[in-house]
């Protein structure tokens, strides 16, 4: 866009104007939606891939009933052989929007890989309950020991104490966690014994309870430790549920780090591709491409995100879904319900029941209207 004022007299020759990834009714749609933004650079484009279908706007009366047809019609095409799992994607505007979606389609048995942000990691509770487990695993983890010491098991020990605890460990070669619970061995920390004895007592104590107790009733019982109260809790129970029956402490924290979960950061990574539905945020869509999208969330005051309001935010999110509209290849679902609940809207909640204001955006002649109950109809008999 500065191009002109910034290289006076240079010439634009061409632009690339040519789409080989989405359809006409895709392309030409998102095209309509990205061109209400004022601050961007004029194009038209056209598609070397065919007319296609219409882009499907889905409305559904709850997130429930979204996710069981939803699930339906990916179990359907998969089966009959239409597309495989890995030819879907799942994108989402805000954390907390695909929750019914993966535990529908896990019932299912179709495979998921999730992305976006670190997920359920990049919650501080689920970091600080991670850490205790691995401190209780090994008490020479010297990073989740100091995690562990920014949460309530470390309370009254100050950041100065801290850094004292590192100093020692560092001049005596020893590891954190025996220093801290010989701390009235050593100068520095005398006048704060009973700090560091308390919370060596209360680590040695999870410790003993974590042998009577399964991986998610650990869990459980950490974050009533810390006060974490969020869904994220039961997310990390639900994974730990995973695990074959007898697995321990040590199976649970061997199962994070082979999904090359980051849970010191929040970040996540996958391991490998499989044949799986990926389920990401829209800011990780770009430079991906997949022969079937929905895109969930699109409610009105949800996406775009009322608490982002400015021109300049509302462009930035006009743009994103322009981005994870323009992965579909074949076939664009967007989906919006009546009523949603959970953590991305705090609580229960009964929406107007309009579709977002960037459906609106997008012309008629691209867009085809579909309920439940249609796309339920158009999964086909066969699949089954």
């Amino acid at each position: 866009m500065n191009f002109p004022k910034n290289f006076k007299g240079g010439q634009i020759s061409s632009d690339l104007d040519q789409c080989w990834r989405c359809t006409e009714h895709i392309l030409q749609g998102a095209l309509g939606l990205v061109s209400h933004n004022r601050n961007r650079c004029h194009k038209t484009l056209r598609s070397k891939c065919g007319e296609g279908s219409l882009i499907n706007v889905l409305h559904s009366p709850s997130e429930e009933r979204e996710a069981k047809v939803i699930a339906d019609w990916i179990v359907a095409k998969c089966s009959n052989g239409s597309f495989r799992p890995s030819d879907i994607a799942i994108f989402y505007p805000i954390q907390g929007i695909p929750n019914k979606m993966i535990e529908e389609l896990k019932s299912r048995g179709v495979e998921v890989e999730c992305r976006g942000g670190g997920g359920i990691f990049k919650d501080k509770d689920i970091r600080k309950i991670l850490a205790h487990m691995r401190i209780i695993d090994n008490p020479n983890d010297n990073l989740a020991l100091r995690k562990c010491l920014d949460g309530p098991t470390g309370q009254g020990i100050g950041e100065e104490r801290k850094l004292s605890l590192r100093r020692i460990a560092q001049r005596t070669h020893r590891p954190l966690w025996d220093i801290a619970a010989h701390a009235y061995s050593y100068e520095e920390l005398e006048k704060w014994q009973k700090s560091f004895r308390r919370f060596a007592e209360q680590v040695n104590e999870l410790r003993e309870k974590s042998k009577e107790l399964k991986i998610d009733e650990l869990v459980q019982l950490l974050a009533d430790k810390i006060g974490a109260t969020s869904s994220n809790v039961d997310e990390l129970k639900n994974l730990a549920k995973l695990l074959p029956e007898g697995s321990n402490l040590q199976d649970f924290l061997r199962m994070i780090r082979d999904r090359r979960l980051d849970v010191t950061e929040g970040g996540a990574g996958v391991k490998e591709e499989k044949d799986a539905v990926k389920i990401l945020t829209m800011h990780l869509a770009k430079g991906l491409e997949f022969k079937v999208v929905f895109l969930l969330g699109m409610e009105n005051d949800i996406f775009p995100n009322p608490r982002y309001n400015t021109e300049k935010q509302i462009e930035e999110q006009r743009r994103s879904c322009y981005v994870a509209m323009t992965r579909a290849r074949e076939e664009l679902f967007m989906c919006y319900v009546t009523r949603r609940k959970g953590p991305p809207i705090r609580g229960p909640i009964r929406l107007d029941g309009r579709p977002s204001p960037f459906i609106s955006e997008i012309q008629r002649k691209h867009v085809r209207w579909l309920k439940a109950q249609d796309l339920i109809a158009e999964k086909g008999a066969r699949a089954f």
